[in-house]
């Protein structure tokens, strides 16, 4: 994020320039109960987490401000299932470049490179969070890359647009040589969006989104589709919404490789309806939240096919300034399908996923945070399954700390992490 003082001096002078640099340590202790192994039982086990980073941001009035940031990040877990005593090192290399063109149209491209290990408990790194079925290995190793621009503007005084490009891929490095576990296939992919905005009232917004995109399993099959949805933002309140979309969900098999299934794309309906913003603000405290559910697509990273995923998320944040806040992270993924998809090697495929999070952070001054909590999470199969000895649960406790400084106003830094 740029400095306040960044911002006043480039209004002042239109060729100013300021460079920024910060860094810090986040640090997390864990223990709990949780499997070594996805499908194993849980047992007592502690997690160290240590992600140092380093930031940087450079800033120019007429050609805009370009952020680079870089992470690694060291996951230790006692007891793991291959006895290793090392961390496991992943590291995240991010990029963005954001100019104004105009008056009306402002420019903002960004990329990101991810690449080392990963404990199945920190999936979500690599995975879309509604992945509710993960690899049976103990250690995932992965290459991601994603990188994208878009253009935002005013195409009338109360109409705007907004259109996109991106693509990425995300390759398993040695999944496959691991013994009586599948690989998973390689994952190239590409969209196009094009969203357009209209300012109907003071309080009322519609808006339409058309994503056309690409991907290409290999080993599997070639999907072409479009995700197509209109939009209702209704304003109760000074910072309170309630949104509303709805549409479809289109994809076609395009081409297969080495791929065994039958069917040929499919038409499903998308959308959902949510509320957020803030829900009360008093002199003493605030407080905001968001909930949402709705219906969705997901392309299956283990399996390379298409998945329907119903998704519910409530989020709730209690802020006592000027230092403590606390709150809850809730989401619930399911398969709204009448039967479960057939079983693999005598294990029926997890097709529900419920996770909640308890932080509550104190805030010691501007540079230093603490935040303890409690984190829970459910993988279960269909829920109309047969049988449900398959359930695999983590819970944990947790004490973590953010310490960082820079040169921007007051000695902070440049991003918010």
């Amino acid at each position: 994020m740029l400095s306040w003082l960044t911002f006043a001096v480039l209004l002042i002078d239109p060729t100013a320039a300021q460079t920024d640099v910060s860094g810090g340590v986040s640090g997390e202790v864990r223990g709990g109960w949780a499997p070594t192994q996805l499908n194993l039982p849980s047992t007592p086990a502690a997690v160290v987490v240590i992600t140092p980073n380093v930031d940087l941001v450079h800033a120019n009035r007429r050609q805009g401000a370009v952020s680079l940031g870089y992470a690694p990040r060291l996951f230790f877990r006692q007891p793991n299932r291959l006895s290793l005593r090392r961390p496991l090192l992943f590291h995240t290399v991010e990029f963005s470049y954001d100019r104004p063109m105009s008056r009306q149209w402002r420019f903002r491209t960004q990329a990101a490179g991810r690449f080392g290990e990963l404990d199945y408990t920190s999936a979500s790194v690599a995975f879309d969070p509604g992945q509710t079925s993960l690899p049976e290995a103990s250690v995932l190793s992965f290459a991601i890359v994603d990188a994208g621009f878009g253009f935002t503007g005013l195409v009338a005084p109360r109409t705007s647009l907004g259109i996109g490009v991106s693509a990425g891929t995300r390759r398993p490095l040695d999944a496959g040589n691991v013994v009586g576990v599948r690989s998973l296939p390689d994952r190239v992919y590409a969209n196009v969006s094009v969203g357009p905005r209209f300012e109907v009232t003071a309080r009322d917004t519609v808006s339409m989104t058309a994503i056309g995109s690409l991907n290409d399993f290999d080993p599997g099959a070639i999907f072409v589709s479009v995700d197509g949805r209109v939009a209702w933002i209704h304003a109760l309140r000074r910072n309170l919404n309630i949104a509303l979309d709805g549409g479809a969900f289109v994809t076609r098999v395009a081409a297969r490789q080495d791929d065994p299934g039958t069917s040929n794309g499919a038409t499903v309906p998308v959308g959902g309806i949510g509320i957020s913003g803030r829900l009360r603000a008093r002199a003493n405290y605030s407080v905001e939240g968001s909930s949402s559910v709705g219906f969705s697509g997901l392309f299956d990273a283990l399996s390379g096919r298409l998945l329907y995923r119903v998704r519910a998320n409530a989020r709730m944040l209690a802020s006592f300034p000027p230092r403590w806040s606390a709150g809850f992270d809730a989401g619930f993924t399911t398969a709204p399908t009448r039967e479960p998809l057939r079983v693999i090697g005598g294990q029926p495929v997890p097709e529900t996923l419920a996770t909640i999070q308890t932080p509550i952070r104190y805030l010691i001054d501007d540079f230093k945070t603490i935040e303890f909590g409690g984190i829970l999470g459910i993988r279960a199969p269909h829920l109309a399954a047969q049988s449900f000895d398959s359930v695999r649960y983590e819970a944990w406790v947790y004490l973590a700390f953010r310490i960082g400084a820079g040169t921007a106003r007051g000695g902070r830094e440049v991003r918010q992490r």
